[in-house]
């Protein structure tokens, strides 16, 4: 079937990356935007060697799965995946497509899957966005990339943010407009201080724009009163230092089921999970899945700012967490000194380096952490495996790549046992994930 071809093609089912999947002429077709059970006329757009890749043109039969999406720019702007789709389907779809790609990837088939946590807020959600900026004299237009393409889309509402970001956006974009009326910006990344409800813009600027940014935006409450500080970093290669003004560290808590509160201070280059809420339950999940005595010594991977090693170590003996992040492990170790929490350690070296070279305080210990980044953690599974610890605790945001790796971590005498999904990205194809997986003899 050539390319620009029009068929007609029911769907059946949904792909890991969230395109409904049909067949036609005996090949598979994947269509994007569409829902088990629709009947639509698509046109063939791309031909690979074992499948089609086809866009709606019509609709001929809804999905009782289908909903209203409430965005302008929904099937354009590459953000989002499934605001057609109920919340509850959005859901069970998930959990298909987990397992599914546990049992064909990971040849995993037997493990309890515990039931998905919803996210509270199906809408406006992420506490931190990334846009591309362009400037069109006599405007920026400031947007979203559509999906694998450097189209840039334009928006006045982004549905699935906080509206604190949207608010804070548009007296930006207004300021921009009117005061850097040239092409000077790239990027801006809006950040929520969850802790304070206040927003901070971090600006990718050409490197020549630092100092005179530097008097632009020397007062970020006249650009938003909720805007709290703004950071201007240039190109890294120019050696110049980000530029910051006003209050630029973002904060957030978490409180321990026995009454303690953690407090997180996170400076602006570094990661925090996008949806507050429901990273409170991805770190009581971790802990429930842990099942820790308190006499455990702990090990955390790709620790970052501690998000889960200050959890695990209200809970633990001793906790040591690991990444080569030296602006992280700074703030992980301010973090320890603004909180009451003793036996927890941070090494700022590459984990491949850690479990090569073995320093004393990694070995023996009873849990693994690992929260990788989406390409997940292959090439360490046999050092991580050689640490002998009874029980890992793998967090995962890419469910293909976990399943590769819980399949390799069984030569290394890892069985998973218990999983459970956190959505932590409504209206995505996008799987938050925390597996349990425990050593076994090599006779068992």
């Amino acid at each position: 079937m050539d390319v620009g071809t029009l068929t007609k093609v029911r769907i059946n089912r949904v792909a890991h990356l969230g395109s409904g999947v049909g067949r036609v002429n005996n090949r598979v077709i994947l269509i994007p935007f569409t829902a088990p059970g629709d009947t639509v006329i698509a046109r063939v757009t791309h031909k690979k060697k074992h499948y089609l890749q086809g866009e709606i043109t019509e609709i001929i039969s809804q999905s009782p799965l289908r909903n209203p999406s409430p965005c302008d720019v929904f099937g354009t702007c590459g953000g989002c995946h499934w605001q057609h789709l109920t919340y509850r389907s959005q859901l069970e779809l998930k959990e298909e497509t987990f397992r599914d790609l546990l049992q064909r990837i990971g040849k995993i088939e037997s493990i309890e899957q515990l039931p998905i946590i919803p996210s509270p807020r199906e809408y406006s959600y992420r506490c931190r966005i990334q846009l591309h900026a362009e400037y069109r004299g006599p405007e920026y237009v400031l947007g979203f990339f559509r999906e694998a393409s450097h189209e840039l889309i334009q928006f006045q509402y982004c549905h699935i943010s906080d509206p604190l970001i949207n608010s804070v956006l548009q007296g930006l974009r207004q300021f921009l407009n009117l005061w850097v009326p040239k092409p000077t910006i790239q990027r801006i990344d809006l950040n929520v201080s969850v802790d304070d409800e206040k927003v901070i813009a971090i600006l990718h600027v050409s490197p020549h724009f630092l100092r005179e940014g530097r008097a632009i935006f020397r007062n970020p409450q006249a650009i938003h009163p909720q805007l709290m500080g703004i950071v201007l970093v240039g190109q890294r290669k120019e050696g110049k230092r980000p530029v910051e003004i006003g209050e630029t560290v973002a904060k957030y808590s978490w409180n321990s089921p026995r009454g303690i509160k953690v407090r997180y201070r996170v400076g602006p280059l570094n990661f925090f999970q996008v949806n507050a809420e429901q990273n409170h339950r991805l770190i009581h999940t971790v802990l429930e899945l842990a099942e820790m005595q308190g006499n455990e010594k702990v090990l955390e991977l790709f620790c970052g700012v501690g998000n889960f090693t200050f959890p695990l170590s209200l809970k633990a003996q001793y906790t040591v967490g690991i990444d080569e992040n030296r602006w992280a492990i700074k703030d992980a170790r301010s973090i320890r000194k603004l909180n009451p929490i003793r036996g927890v350690d941070f090494l700022c070296m590459s984990v491949q380096r850690a479990l090569q070279t073995r320093p004393k305080k990694i070995l023996r210990p009873d849990i693994i952490v690992i929260d990788p980044p989406r390409a997940g953690c292959g090439q360490i599974i046999k050092g991580v495996a050689e640490l002998g610890a009874s029980k890992i605790i793998y967090i995962s945001c890419d469910p293909g790549t976990l399943a590769r790796d819980l399949n390799l971590f069984k030569l290394g005498s890892y069985i998973p046992v218990k999983t459970r999904l956190i959505d932590m990205f409504p209206q995505t194809y996008h799987i938050e994930s925390v597996t349990l997986l425990r050593r076994i003899s090599q006779g068992g």
